[in-house]
């Protein structure tokens, strides 16, 4: 829709939707140039007789003449989106509409939501951000209904992205790199924090829970879980033991909230060591 040094005179077109393109401006080329437009592209175009402008978007249609159809005014300057009357000599150039431009403010910001791309199944649209409110990327399907969004919030200083559809799991194309915790809340039925200790929450409403615990030559120690399990721990699975010619052992059942822990030596005398441990439960 953008190309460097187009224009041309035209054929005064008053307030119809068809533009007849005519010779081409001194230091421009033409819409049809190559390298410039082909048939059928969408042009954003400034249309003026020197007194009134305004501007639009058009399709090239390429021909003998070439002329630029459709018309569909964006702004001008009598301040509304109607399409003037131009009946002197007229000029048209290529050029971008300040209300199609996306940009940063002083602040940083882009204003207003713009939308950046589209076709027969979605787009994606900028919405801005504030001191108070993450600015964010929001993508929407054929019917103009939001499905999901990305963003970044500075007052958590983590990069959001939300799932406003159905959630059936997440798809990665080439590698995944994540620096620092990552924790997912889609909305729907799955949810995780992996931290350590941290959470995972599957489609069904299994909850599984995993961290690292330390044992104490004191004794049993109790090992809280990240959250509670909304209904029961099913079990838990230790994983190996760092105190050499000892072992972990679980100590009574666990409840929803915690577990009791031990490491004790083979005369059963308790020590301190390190074991990974997985719950699980629903």
């Amino acid at each position: 829709m953008l190309r460097d040094y187009v224009g041309q005179n035209c054929t005064p077109p008053g307030t119809g939707t068809t533009i007849t393109l005519g010779s081409v401006l001194t230091g421009r080329r033409a819409f049809s140039a190559s390298g410039a437009f082909g048939n059928g592209d969408l042009v954003f175009c400034y249309l003026s007789d020197g007194s009134q402008w305004e501007a639009s978007i058009c399709t090239l249609a390429t021909g003998a003449p070439d002329v630029l159809t459709g018309r569909a005014v964006v702004t001008n300057s009598a301040g509304n989106t109607s399409r003037l009357n131009f009946t002197g000599t007229c000029y048209v150039y290529n050029d971008l509409p300040a209300a199609n431009a996306v940009y940063r403010d002083a602040n940083g910001f882009v204003p207003g939501g713009v939308a950046v791309g589209s076709s027969g199944v979605g787009k994606a649209a900028l919405t801005p951000g504030d001191a108070s409110h993450p600015g964010y990327v929001g993508f929407f399907d054929a019917g103009n209904v939001r499905k999901g969004f990305v963003g970044y919030s500075d007052g958590i200083s983590k990069l959001l992205l939300g799932v406003d559809a159905p959630f059936v799991g997440w798809v990665v194309t080439g590698s995944l790199d994540v620096q620092g915790p990552l924790v997912c809340a889609p909305g729907g039925s799955f949810a995780a924090s992996l931290t350590n200790p941290g959470w995972r929450k599957n489609p069904s409403g299994e909850l599984e829970q995993f961290g690292q615990a330390s044992t104490s030559s004191g004794g049993t120690v109790t090992i809280g879980f990240p959250i509670a399990f909304p209904t029961q721990c099913r079990g838990i699975t230790l994983g190996a033991y760092s105190a050499v010619g000892a072992i972990a052992n679980i100590v009574g059942a666990p409840n929803v909230n915690s577990f009791n822990l031990i490491g004790v030596d083979f005369n059963g005398t308790p020590v301190a060591g390190r074991v990974d441990w997985i719950a699980r439960g629903n």
